[in-house]
């Protein structure tokens, strides 16, 4: 018999005929009990530490560290040889272009308010009061 059922066994004779001293030590036996340890939950190893963090670093204006290991700029080849061996299997189709519908843009005659010279510029450059290339040096 175990120490949980000796302990059942005295509480319920204890209750039956109302002996104080039964139920005191029924509650002691389960009190003396020790709980079963939780099990793990995390996948972590007890035994894990996160590395720390390299102090000398410097860090930039967002308070991130910046690597302090020189980066090697010697001059390198490319030693990429393309033998025409990769993609072969791969062709372009056929097909035909759609036309090209937008008109040629034909050039605008404005006047310079400056100089009041008649020139002729790409559409995108005309307005109320525009001034020629010579006159805006000035």
């Amino acid at each position: 018999m175990s120490i949980k059922d000796t302990a059942k066994a005295l509480l319920e004779k204890g209750v039956a005929t109302g002996d104080e001293e039964l139920i005191n030590l029924a509650n002691e036996l389960l009190e003396s009990l020790t709980p079963p340890k939780p099990s793990k939950k995390s996948g972590l190893d007890e035994d894990y530490i996160a590395p720390a963090k390299n102090e000398n670093a410097q860090s930039d204006s967002q308070g991130r560290r910046a690597k302090t290991e020189p980066i090697d700029a010697k001059k390198r080849e490319n030693e990429f040889v393309d033998d025409g061996t990769e993609h072969k299997d791969e062709v372009t189709p056929d097909y035909i272009p759609s036309p090209r519908g937008r008109k040629a843009f034909e050039k605008v005659k404005v006047v310079c308010t400056r100089c009041n010279k008649n020139l002729d510029v790409h559409p995108v450059h005309k307005r109320e009061n525009y001034i020629c290339s010579s006159c805006i040096k000035k």
